[in-house]
């Protein structure tokens, strides 16, 4: 008789999501039709230039009209959204939803049984998190620091606290840092010696727990060693120019600020796999990370592959098996593959399942909760197979199922 590991009642904490502002607690259609779009394919300045859109919501209505009719403006909205309301997750969404609202599945009815509830916004994120029993998160304190395509907003991460029913830590983000320095100082060492010590101060005195880059969006994971001639070439570059282009100096920053977390003792996350349009796409792989991860001195930082390099799995499943000090979490392949846990077995066929975390990459509290569902469900139908294979007994799989959903996040973060 085949066994099922039924996972509903074990916690989660979620290793890297993102905060969102209270005033989230209605959920427009706009915002309803585009929750589960979580590859941004819904990207307006993909095809109309930004300034024309621009114009185009600023202007009256006549010349709305006018520039509606040269750029297909309207009608370029309505076909992406259309295509959006087509992809799985957002049928999963819906499906979802209207069984834990107890209303019917269509975007009207979930809206408006949804936005009744929350008035009460503490209760229903309580209502949510309760169900999935999501009991922490470490958060994302970072925002989009130059004009990129979709933009992440600053949110006050001590606000966020106070209306969020579990253990918030922080995770400071490298890049805002790395920008801020860059603009005030003078010189290279200036920059580095700013950027050193705001890291320190992120972890002394904001109590980050750890630091995350997404030098993937900027100039990819081909990271090459510190040159420190080549970074000063590129800091006077950008301070002449303020070119985007400096990656001589991101790859030098990002290698001391490894390094400055051996010092600090605290993990470090990389974005690794697909992104939005402004993806490196390129140079994303995990496997452009295998030279550096290889050097002796990065050797003894913990490095936290984040997404799993999805969809290249395998890849970081890989380096997650064979470089002792490297960790993986499986946001983006949950949710996105929900109707596949095959993904998963993927990642446990060479990764242990002591350094895999669940992870949801979310910034809304639906999200979080469907997210932790299907995590609880991929996870379990993958664990189910497992068992029936052989290779895990029943108490093995609960265990193993603890240890993703929970149990190696706190060791890995001295939560």
């Amino acid at each position: 008789m085949k066994k099922t590991i039924d996972l509903s009642k074990i916690k989660v904490i979620d290793e890297h999501c993102h905060p969102f502002k209270e005033e989230s607690k209605v959920l427009r259609v706009s915002e309803f039709e585009l929750i589960s779009d979580y590859m941004c394919l819904y990207n307006p300045s993909f095809l109309v230039p930004s300034n024309i859109l621009a114009q185009y919501q600023s202007a009256i209505e006549s010349d709305k009209d006018k520039l509606d009719k040269e750029f297909r403006i309207s009608s370029s909205d309505r076909e992406m959204k259309y295509h959006v309301s087509n992809l799985l997750l957002s049928t999963k969404f819906r499906h979802e939803m209207s069984r834990f609202l107890k209303c019917r599945s269509s975007a009207k009815d979930i809206i408006e049984t949804r936005n009744q509830r929350a008035k009460n916004y503490k209760k229903y994120i309580g209502d949510l998190f309760q169900d999935a029993k999501i009991t922490g998160l470490l958060v994302d304190d970072g925002y989009s620091e130059i004009a990129v395509e979709y933009g992440i907003p600053s949110i006050d991460i001590e606000a966020f606290r106070t209306y969020v029913p579990a253990k918030v830590e922080r995770v400071t983000r490298i890049e805002p840092l790395f920008q801020k320095s860059l603009e005030k100082s003078s010189t290279l060492e200036d920059m580095e010696e700013d950027f050193l010590e705001s890291m320190e101060e992120s972890v002394k005195k904001k109590r980050a727990m750890a630091f995350k880059c997404v030098i993937a969006y900027r100039s990819g994971l081909e990271i090459k060693p510190p040159s420190i001639e080549t970074a000063r070439s590129d800091f006077e570059k950008y301070k002449s120019t303020r070119t985007r282009s400096v990656k001589a100096l991101r790859d030098y920053m990002i290698w001391r600020s490894i390094d400055k977390t051996i010092e600090l003792n605290v993990p470090y996350q990389v974005h690794t796999g697909v992104g939005d349009t402004d993806i490196v796409l390129e140079r994303s792989s995990p496997y452009n990370l295998w030279n550096m991860l290889k050097d002796e001195k990065i050797r003894q930082a913990k490095i936290v592959l984040v997404h799993s390099g999805y969809p290249q799995v395998c890849e970081a499943a890989f380096l997650t098996s064979v470089l002792p000090n490297v960790y993986l979490d499986i946001s983006i392949l949950i949710p996105l593959a929900h109707g596949n846990p095959a993904r998963l077995l993927d990642v446990l066929e060479l990764a242990p399942v002591s350094k895999v975390m669940y992870a949801s990459d979310v910034h809304l509290p639906d999200m979080y909760w469907l997210t932790a569902i299907i995590g609880k469900e991929m996870l379990s139908q993958a664990l189910s197979q497992v068992v029936n294979s052989g290779a895990f007994d029943e108490d093995e799989a609960y265990k193993a199922a603890e240890m993703i959903l929970w149990e190696n996040t706190k060791k890995l973060y001295a939560l």
